[in-house]
């Protein structure tokens, strides 16, 4: 079970002070690759801190990819390369699982967030800023192409934009005097003609003030 020591985040919250004893403990070789955690319940019982500080931490710890999560079957260290400048935390680590560390014909690490974030970025880098890895260009048939370059500008309303925006700044007099300190009464009119018919309230116009973080 791991054990730590939550007293020492100085003012980390406790789901990162967390994070980061057992991400030193993956890049030191203490927890190895592969190895299951425990769960969420009995880490938290253990270390006297609620479950959703654990969920926070080992969410945290998949995001940066040093963990991975299996359905029903709990979560497990990521194989990565271990960091020169790993500190150790006040840890007293002892193995609850049996080792399960990678066989013949077993991939090196499994889950989306299986390989080393430092590989994953040189790897992006590698791809032209395009998102593929390697440099690859081949690309996969999709049913709905979301990124930014596929994007139909063909289909943006230009013209009523445009006229939008004209009509908006041909009204000079209106842009340059000085606002209603309340808000646009129009606006609040709209409010107050909401209130009353949505609660039942009969609000002055006069009395609510719309405006930026008010």
């Amino acid at each position: 079970m791991l054990s730590y020591d939550m007293a020492a985040r100085r003012e980390d919250p406790l789901y990162i002070h967390l994070s980061k004893c057992i991400k030193r403990d993956i890049e030191s070789g203490a927890i190895e690759p592969h190895e299951k955690l425990p769960s969420k319940r009995s880490l938290a019982r253990n270390l006297a801190v609620g479950v959703v500080t654990v969920e926070a931490a080992y969410a945290q710890l998949i995001a940066e990819g040093y963990l991975y999560a299996e359905n029903r079957r709990g979560y497990f260290a990521c194989d990565i390369e271990a960091s020169p400048d790993a500190s150790t935390c006040d840890s007293q680590t002892t193995r609850e699982t049996p080792d399960i560390r990678p066989r013949a014909g077993r991939p090196a690490a499994r889950g989306a967030y299986a390989a080393s974030p430092r590989r994953e970025n040189e790897s992006y880098r590698a791809g032209a800023g395009r998102g593929r890895p390697d440099g690859a260009t081949d690309r996969r048939p999709v049913r709905f192409d979301l990124s930014f370059e596929a994007s139909a500008a063909r289909s943006f309303p230009l013209s009523s934009w445009s006229k939008a925006a004209r009509d908006a700044l041909s009204s000079a007099s209106e842009l340059s005097r000085l606002h209603d300190p309340l808000g646009f009464e129009r606006l609040r009119r709209a409010i107050a003609a909401y209130l009353r018919r949505s609660r039942g309230l009969h609000a002055d116009p006069d009395a609510i003030a719309a405006m930026e973080r008010a």
